[in-house]
């Protein structure tokens, strides 16, 4: 048989890098069940690092993610842009696809989990989506975007963090200031130095 549709594009070149070898070999063993209930602390360590996982595990890590909807949130930042891809090509791994719709149209839920997906593989996009909708957010919905931020925090994400200490929400004010303390290079740092 032969398939008439075209060739899906190909996914673009991943930005993260991937994890130590002994590291996935680790990965490995835990997928196999064996430690598996390090696994959650394995992947939080490799999200905060920000590496990704090798392109072998991601359909173990897909799966797993199926049958284990506590894990989503903790496999998607060390998918990489190759994860995100293989999501949106199966229909049982589409729940970790990341939908921009989502963004105007979902819930709560569906809106952090897309802002923290996005952090872990685009931060920029991820508070460029947050900017777009800031000024019409909930107060109560700010400091919970906002926290999203600690997945990828970069230098690039500063000035809207510097607005952000502006808020008329304390939590928001707090988180934003927690988020520019670990920014050695910030302005809040220099200030509190100064």
């Amino acid at each position: 048989p032969t398939d008439s549709h075209p060739a899906p594009q190909p996914c673009d070149p991943d930005d993260l890098p991937r994890c130590p070898a002994r590291s996935g070999h680790h990965l490995t063993v835990m997928l196999t069940v064996e430690h598996g209930e390090a696994l959650p602390e394995w992947l939080g360590a490799a999200a905060r690092l920000g590496k990704r996982v090798t392109e072998e595990h991601l359909p173990e890590l897909l799966e797993l993610g199926r049958t284990q909807p506590r894990l989503r949130e903790l496999i998607a930042p060390v998918l990489g842009k190759r994860g995100q891809w293989l999501a949106s090509h199966n229909p049982d791994w589409r729940y970790m696809a990341v939908a921009e719709d989502d963004w105007e149209t979902g819930d709560r839920a569906a809106r952090l989990s897309l802002l923290r997906q996005l952090r872990a593989y685009d931060p920029d996009r991820a508070r460029e989506l947050l900017i777009s909708t800031w000024a019409t957010e909930p107060h109560q919905e700010r400091s919970a975007f906002l926290a999203a931020f600690e997945i990828g925090l970069g230098m690039a994400d500063e000035p809207f963090l510097e607005q952000a200490l502006d808020d008329s929400r304390k939590e928001v004010r707090q988180t934003a200031a927690d988020l520019l303390a670990q920014l050695a290079g910030s302005r809040l740092c220099r200030r509190m130095r100064d």
